[in-house]
């Protein structure tokens, strides 16, 4: 009888373990990532993340939607919101991120991982980086509804980085510029 129930029960764990369990899937942000002014959409700004979507589970998982929000650090003010808009790839030849595809769900297969890199948009024209710290926040969401998880990262806008944002801004001129988070 007892070796029967402990029987029972290791079924149901593997079971549950192999087949039942839902997908696990956790976001990793690079330590680097790059801004921009998109001129071509009205200067606002871009961002460059590479993401990496890991899932420790034995099923397929899904990444429906994810964003960024950024704010300065201990701010009332809201933080300007980013949907991601497209998947890039590194061109050897030309040495710069040319587009990849546009953004869809991303499917993570079963104890493995996706890395994708993605420009994150914001349409207004009149948010600046300005010197100061900030809290970059990447939001994901699977496949089930109100499944938001999030991955936060600080940042500080130097006074060199500042001055180069601002020519940039001033001249109309596209430049990446990249800034390293903090751990």
């Amino acid at each position: 009888m007892i070796v029967a129930l402990f029987s029972l029960v290791i079924s149901f764990f593997t079971l549950w373990f192999a087949h039942l369990r839902r997908p696990n899937i956790r976001a990793l942000l690079e330590p680097k990532i790059e801004v921009y002014r998109n001129f071509e959409a009205e200067g606002g700004l871009g961002v460059l993340a590479i993401v990496t979507y890991a899932n420790k589970s034995l099923q397929t998982g899904i990444v429906v939607q994810s964003s960024l929000s950024l704010g300065r650090e201990n701010s009332l003010v809201q933080p300007i919101e980013m949907a991601w808009n497209e998947f890039n790839k590194l061109d050897p030849q030309q040495k710069k991120y040319v587009y990849d595809e546009h953004v869809h769900a991303l499917t993570v297969p079963r104890n493995s991982t996706v890395t994708k890199q993605i420009w994150f948009h914001c349409f207004d024209p009149n948010f600046r980086l300005d010197q100061a710290k900030y809290v970059l926040t990447l939001s994901y969401r699977g496949e089930k509804k109100g499944d938001m998880r999030q991955v936060r990262r600080k940042f500080a806008v130097s006074q060199e980085l500042y001055d180069d944002l601002e020519h940039d801004r001033k001249n109309r001129s596209s430049q990446t510029r990249q800034i390293q988070l903090e751990e």
